[in-house]
Order: C-alpha cells, then sequence, then structure tokens
C-alpha cells in the first residue's frame, strides 16, 4: 500500500510540477506530496506513523516524482540529440529568441563553453541529476514527517 501510494501522490504532483509556478511554490507542492502519502496512508491503515515510517513514506512518493521527472527529461534530452541538431545550437538559438537581458555576456560564455565539453556538460547533468534526487525526496520526507506533528506523535500500531 505505501508503494502504491507514493505512485498516487507522485501521479499528483507530476503535472502541477511542469506547469509555470515559482520554484518555492514547486518546492513546497514537493513537501505537499510526501504530506499527502503519509496522512493518507494513516487514514486508510487506520494506524498512527512514527516519524522514521512518515519520512520514508514521504521519501517514497518523492522517489517517484523524481523518476517520472528522469524519464521526461530523458525521452527530451533523447528527441533533441535525435532531431539532427546539437544541444550548443539549440541552446544559442534559445538564447537569441529570449531575453538579452536574461544572461550577461560572461554567462552566455560559460554556457556555450558547458555546452561544447561533453565532460563539462554530462558532468553538469550528473550534479544536476543528484541534486534533484536529494532535494525532491529529502523535501518530499520531510512532509511525511510533517504527519507526526500535525496529527500525533503516537508510535506505529
Amino acid at each position: 500500500m505505501a508503494v502504491r501510494l507514493g505512485i498516487l501522490a507522485a501521479a499528483l504532483q507530476f503535472p502541477l510540477f511542469l506547469l509555470p509556478f515559482p520554484v518555492v511554490l514547486k518546492l513546497l507542492l514537493v513537501v505537499a506530496g510526501g504530506y499527502f502519502a503519509a496522512s493518507t496512508y494513516q487514514r486508510r491503515t487506520e494506524s498512527h506513523l512514527d516519524f522514521k515510517h512518515s519520512f520514508r513514506l514521504g521519501w517514497i512518493a518523492g522517489l517517484f516524482l523524481f523518476l517520472l521527472l528522469l524519464g521526461i527529461y530523458a525521452i527530451t534530452f533523447s528527441v533533441l540529440s535525435f532531431s539532427g541538431n546539437n544541444l550548443e545550437s539549440l541552446m544559442a538559438e534559445a538564447m537569441k529568441a529570449g531575453d538579452p537581458s536574461a544572461f550577461s555576456a560572461e554567462q552566455a560564455t560559460q554556457l556555450r563553453e558547458i555546452f561544447s565539453d561533453s565532460t563539462k556538460l554530462f558532468t553538469v547533468l550528473l550534479l544536476t541529476i543528484v541534486v534533484a534526487f536529494v532535494s525532491l525526496t529529502g523535501l518530499s520526507g520531510i512532509g511525511g514527517a510533517l504527519v507526526t506533528f500535525f496529527r500525533g506523535r503516537s508510535h506505529r500500531a
């Protein structure tokens, strides 16, 4: 049941996470997803979870949200790479089409340098994936742990 609730929480968060909300609102959405998973588990099983188990349920919801987002980004990068264009030219086109004041000249040079060197690009993508995993699972776990504070601190039945 815990895994099913984690998948349900992630499935409910996923479309909202893709909308252009501010970052702070998206982070609160992740916390709310973990809270939803843990509180729904408590209601359905009529048991009270302790801090560790609530955090774990929230973490599971964050894990499934991470996997959904990782899948979407993998599909996007695959489509972009098989479309015949390289990422560097697509990024240059996007920078020309966007707001010119969004990036300074130094930032634009750094971005071109990262996209032109495959080792730097791989490092940046790997760090992004690690940070996304830690932040999504951690924040969702915190949301699950909040259930113990708002619904009582009883031990697991």
